[in-house]
């Protein structure tokens, strides 16, 4: 299984529904779908994923292991990223956020080896469980996050800068027009 488009009709992807799908390159996920469940596409080979804003929630690991995977993009609506949800995909170097994320669970993020920018477009900095942004997993200490940039509204820089978990970014800098806009999904 290399491609696949879902249907408009369809409203969950369940647990596992897709994972260890390890030649899945493609996934359509239409705006219908309001849940991505646990490990739903974990160990699979997406160099780009794309969530649409009809999810609330991502589910634990749900895209957890994709070596390829290199951007993410979540779109205007989803309002949580759950547990590992994108942990362990090594080549990832870009991450976009919408305004309405409001909660990132434990390990959402960690092993990350190349991530270089992470867009949020919240003014609401979104809470952080524990080590969301660790890089390796075995040792359990805080990470550099130096050589990451965290874009962000400008009217919340200072915000970001003072919040739990936001305040490790090496650069917190302002959103501009350039940058990838999550409502263009």
């Amino acid at each position: 299984l290399e491609s696949v488009t879902l249907p408009s009709t369809l409203t969950a992807i369940y647990y596992k529904g897709f994972a260890y799908c390890t030649k899945l390159t493609k996934v359509d996920i239409p705006n219908s779908v309001t849940v991505i469940g646990d490990w739903a596409f974990s160990d699979t080979a997406m160099p780009t994923i794309f969530v649409p804003g009809g999810v609330k929630k991502i589910g634990t690991a749900a895209f957890q292991c994709n070596p390829n995977v290199t951007k993410i993009v979540v779109a205007e609506g989803v309002e949580e990223v759950g547990g590992g949800a994108f942990g362990v995909c090594h080549n990832l170097s870009t991450v976009v956020l919408p305004s309405t994320i409001q909660v990132i669970g434990d390990h959402a993020f960690m092993a990350w080896q190349k991530l270089k920018d992470l867009y949020i477009y919240s003014t609401f900095v979104p809470r952080l469980s524990s080590d969301v942004f660790l890089i390796s997993y075995d040792d359990g200490h805080p990470d550099d996050m130096s050589g990451v940039t965290l874009h962000v509204p400008e009217a919340a820089i200072a915000e970001y800068k003072s919040a739990y978990g936001w305040s490790d970014f090496g650069k917190i800098v302002a959103l501009t027009s350039s940058d990838p806009d999550p409502s263009a999904i």
